[in-house]
């Protein structure tokens, strides 16, 4: 995905507009709007899908919903659509890998951080400082090519994200370090031999690249830890590979999934693979006895915590087989092969509700908007007081708003032991900018894909007009699927 595009999609979601290429002429938008209520169906037909191809540059040209009532009622119907489709490719457009195309000349270890960061929209933080040394373009110029072997099909000269980091980190010897409820990375110095870029075809000659690492989609994928072990009393033997998944701090993932697909042995005492020759990992299966295990294939639930890019877990190699259990046993490396599934938050809609001072404890109509794959409706205002969270003797006048937001298809991310279902974040904004948080809520109704909740903030010391409410939701929730394979890891 072109960040830059992102950006601009993403402005366009926020109401703001921005040239990028072609902008579709006015005057013309104005003519094919026209059109959709024209009495042919294949006049109306044709100018739905001219103005749906034109993509997210027109979400602020077409009528306003006001505008709509006040005309036909089959162009109410055909812009609404076309406004949908367009905000569902926008929320979708968030879970495309983020990748770069490199700039030429020369930077600094900080210069070509913050130029990565700007170009992907992902946090990277320096856990400590780094030298001034410049490290040329060329050492990362050329391209990313998938696991399958095929390049980017929209620009062959771009680099995923992940990629163009990890090759950054190891031109000075630094790693990724991940924090709890730190949506961020850091990078800090190593003392590991080992690099970090994973095994690609067009990696340039002098990068040193670890076959176990392997990218699919925005994911990151690398084994920390291989360990077997053997209950003595049972005789029963147990091989558990501890794998860290991260991803692009811009995204959100709900929860994720991990079921193996095939488990290859190399039989040989002898290494079959040196980290920083990738000639013979490709050629490790002629070398060396190359065995396929049977093994007990599960999906795996791997745990994400709140507010966070990155989880550890044990994938168990369940072997079956007796034989295959004494080959396992004495294998020089393992490969693993399998499917990566996730359950992501697309693109965040910051939803906003006006006119509050006509609407604090009265009773209104309930407002409802609908952006992409959600739809959030604002029923109640009203003000009350509450023992303070910080002393019960006092109290506080607090304004409280019942919201209620539903998706389309929640893929079991809505479930009550998902924590992303707790964050709601949300506030009151002036007409001068001014921001009063959200300081908590109160669960009034759950379903596997609506949520209605009561929003509690303190209440301003000013008349509400010109006030509104902000509530941001992600505009989709969608589940991937990627294939994956991390080789040749060596084994105890």
């Amino acid at each position: 995905m072109n960040f830059r595009i992102f950006i601009v999609i993403c402005m366009t979601f926020f109401g703001a507009f921005s040239v990028f290429g072609n902008t579709p002429d006015s005057t013309e938008i104005r003519r094919l709007v026209r059109q959709l209520n024209a009495p042919q169906s294949d006049v109306r037909q044709a100018a739905e899908e001219t103005l749906k191809n034109f993509g997210p540059a027109i979400l602020p040209l077409l009528p306003s919903d006001e505008a709509l009532k006040a005309g036909a009622p089959e162009t109410e119907l055909r812009v609404k659509r076309i406004r949908q489709e367009i905000q569902k490719q926008i929320s979708l457009d968030v879970l495309e890998p983020a990748s770069v195309v490199m700039p030429e000349g020369e930077k600094t270890f900080h210069e070509w951080l913050t130029w990565l960061k700007t170009e992907t929209g992902n946090d990277i933080l320096e856990g400590f400082p780094s030298s001034d040394k410049k490290i040329s373009a060329m050492k990362f110029s050329l391209p990313f090519q998938s696991f399958q072997g095929e390049a980017v099909a929209q620009n062959p000269q771009r680099i995923l994200f992940w990629n163009i980091l990890d090759r950054i980190a190891d031109s000075v010897r630094y790693t990724t370090q991940f924090r709890e409820m730190e949506p961020k990375i850091y990078l800090v110095p190593s003392r590991s031999k080992v690099p970090r870029t994973g095994i690609l075809p067009v990696n340039p000659p002098e990068v040193s690249q670890n076959p176990w690492v392997t990218y699919v989609g925005p994911f990151r994928m690398a084994p920390q830890k291989l360990t077997s072990s053997l209950l003595l009393t049972e005789d029963i033997h147990s091989t558990q590979l501890q794998t860290e998944i991260a991803w692009e701090p811009r995204l959100t993932a709900i929860f994720l999934n991990v079921q193996l697909s095939k488990i290859l042995a190399v039989n040989s005492h002898v290494p079959s693979v040196s980290v920083k020759n990738s000639s013979s990992a490709v050629s490790s299966g002629e070398k060396n006895d190359l065995h396929e295990l049977k093994f007990l294939s599960r999906v795996h639930e791997v745990p994400v915590g709140i507010n966070t890019i990155f989880t550890n877990f044990d994938i168990p190699l369940t072997v079956t087989d007796p034989t295959d259990w004494e080959i396992l046993r004495t294998a020089s490396a393992v490969t693993v092969q399998g499917k990566l599934s996730a359950v992501i938050a697309g693109a965040k809609y910051p939803f906003t509700f006006t006119d509050l001072e006509r609407k604090v404890n009265r009773m209104f109509p309930a407002e409802t908007q609908y952006v992409a794959s959600v739809l959030v409706t604002f029923s109640r205002l009203r003000k009350e007081v509450k023992p303070s969270a910080q002393d019960v003797e006092k109290k506080e006048n607090m304004l409280v708003a019942t919201l209620r937001y539903r998706y389309h298809e929640a893929h079991g991310a809505m479930e009550s032991h998902r924590t992303w279902v707790y964050q709601n974040p949300a506030w009151l904004e002036s007409p001068t900018g001014q921001k009063i948080e959200s300081t908590g809520y109160e669960l009034l109704r759950q379903t596997t894909n609506e949520i209605s909740l009561d929003l509690y903030f303190p209440q301003p010391n000013e008349d509400l007009k010109g006030w509104k409410l902000v509530f941001p939701r992600s505009t989709g929730i969608y589940a991937v699927e990627y294939d994956f394979q991390m080789k040749d890891i060596p084994c105890p």
